[in-house]
């Protein structure tokens, strides 16, 4: 597999090569600069999915926060969300944000606190001109933070819940 699917700002959808990034003498494909394929893709089926407006501000926090930023869960298809409720983790159960491209699971380091990526989320949204995301940390014990734009997918399913700047 050599493409993903790139989830245009206008609801359109390409088919888009992976960058190749040589890593001690071995092609890594990556979605962008700092998002490689293996971070991006559902992890069953090895599909990347992924909104324009996700890798955007993933960089741009990226370059706010000035460290690497581990991504957790990017990607999922309706049956991997499915299975994951399965196994007894907190995965969303009417809509799932995963599985639309749009949402992303950001890890910790020691570099920096929750509050400095809550806040760079925020500030990244802000400089690139996009409305603020949903953030969930609370529920997750502030462990990671689940920052999405469900709301720019075309056909919303959920306007209330998935609106812009919601947090929980």
């Amino acid at each position: 597999m050599n493409t993903f699917i790139l989830i245009n700002q206008d609801g359109t959808r390409n088919e888009v090569p992976f960058l190749i990034h040589q890593i001690g003498g071995v092609d890594v494909e990556y979605v962008s600069e700092h998002i490689a394929q293996y971070e991006a893709e559902d992890p069953l089926t090895k599909q990347v999915v992924i909104l324009e407006a996700n890798i955007e501000q993933f960089e741009e926090v990226r370059k706010i926060i000035g460290s690497p930023i581990p991504i957790n869960s990017l990607y999922r298809t309706e049956a991997t969300q499915k299975h994951y409720i399965a196994l007894g983790y907190k995965a969303a159960k009417k809509f799932f944000p995963h599985t639309t491209g749009a949402a992303m699971d950001q890890g910790l380091t020691k570099a920096y606190k929750i509050e400095d990526l809550i806040a760079a989320n925020k500030l990244a949204a802000k400089r690139l001109g996009l409305k603020a995301p949903r953030l969930g940390y609370k529920a997750y014990n502030y462990t990671f933070l689940h920052r999405d734009f469900c709301f720019m997918i075309p056909n919303n399913p959920d306007p209330v819940d998935w609106a812009p700047g919601v947090t929980w």
